[in-house]
């Protein structure tokens, strides 16, 4: 067993004080939170008080002190460790770390209460939106949790701790007179027009009508068109039903793409579509040649499905499935949408 001050190099300079702890076939770090300038006598003398005084804990208690230790240990470092084995979610991760070091970089363990909690939420409010810091929060809930599964702590801080509060996205649907004008409208593209006037009938999103081919599209023995997915989406549906006003859209692609009937029984994609920011640009100047003054994209297509699919009376479980929400919940959020005289 063994403990040696050891120091950091600071960006700014100076250096930082830090114990390396051997104990118990472990190896520990205790930041002491004493930052200076390299030759300053002083906080030398400090930080070797400090490593004198946990010598002579690791001496009397050694059965206890890898635990105590644990809660004296750097929650800072432990975050950035952390953080460094989620590839998936690694921007949120460091992004969080950024905003943690500028709060409280020394933060031990032992110094995290609800108290602590609660000013980093308001200190991360100062600085980002509501629905950016509940992100944030909330890797700082996941790692204080993963710390109480490691034993580095007995009980989770944050437990009792609600998070931030996210802010509920406004959710841009087209009423049917501005559906029509669309309609009505010529596009700079024409497969642009028609695959979110797609949408806009099957609440499919853009990255499927990306990869939709005339294979997908089967008729049953009663000529009941629909959509073969090829896989289940998260709702665990693996077909969807084209109404009318979709199948007259395709018949529209047919005739705008020259399909012929051996190629809409191909792998050939549906809809002959640009760039995203092509895309995006095409239906922004479609828009304004509608007179719309909405902006429009994919996700506005799919919110108009859904609006349109209560109003028709489909039951919410239903609209659900065909979205491909993993819970109701979520589609629960286009009742409250529902313009007054559908939802009476």
């Amino acid at each position: 067993m063994s403990i040696v001050l050891r120091t950091k190099n600071l960006t700014s300079g100076k250096i930082s004080y830090y114990l390396d702890v051997h104990a118990n076939g472990k190896r520990f770090y205790e930041f002491l939170d004493i930052q200076a300038d390299a030759d300053d006598a002083e906080a030398r003398a400090q930080a070797e008080d400090m490593m004198r005084k946990r010598l002579t804990e690791l001496e009397e208690y050694p059965e206890n002190f890898a635990q105590t230790f644990k809660r004296r240990s750097n929650f800072v470092a432990y975050f950035e460790k952390h953080a460094q084995e989620k590839p998936k979610t690694e921007k949120a991760w460091r992004n969080t770390l950024k905003y943690l070091k500028q709060f409280s970089s020394q933060i031990s363990f032992a110094g995290i209460d609800e108290e602590w909690l609660e000013k980093f939420k308001a200190f991360l409010l100062e600085r980002v939106s509501p629905n950016t810091a509940h992100t944030y929060f909330s890797k700082i809930k996941a790692a204080l949790r993963k710390a109480v599964k490691e034993g580095i702590l007995s009980l989770d801080p944050a437990a009792h701790v609600p998070n931030i509060k996210k802010n509920q996205p406004e959710r841009v649907f087209l009423s049917e007179d501005e559906l029509a004008r669309l309609q009505r409208t010529p596009c700079k593209n024409e497969n642009v027009r028609l695959a979110f006037l797609f949408a806009c009938f099957t609440g499919l999103n853009l990255q499927s009508l990306e990869t939709l081919t005339w294979k997908n599209i089967k008729k049953s023995s009663h000529d009941y068109c629909f959509i073969e997915l090829g896989q289940k989406i998260p709702s665990g549906i693996d077909s969807l039903p084209v109404t009318l006003e979709a199948e007259q859209v395709l018949n529209q692609v047919s005739k705008a793409n020259g399909i012929v009937e051996a190629l809409s029984r191909s792998d050939e994609p549906i809809f002959l579509l640009p760039s995203r920011t092509e895309i995006q640009n095409c239906l922004n100047s479609w828009a304004k040649e509608a007179s719309l003054e909405k902006r429009i994209s994919f996700q506005v297509s799919r919110h108009t499905y859904a609006i349109r699919s209560l109003s028709n009376e489909m039951d919410l479980y239903t609209l659900s499935k065909f979205l491909g929400h993993k819970t109701i919940g979520v589609t629960k959020i286009y009742q409250d949408m529902l313009p007054a005289k559908s939802a009476e």
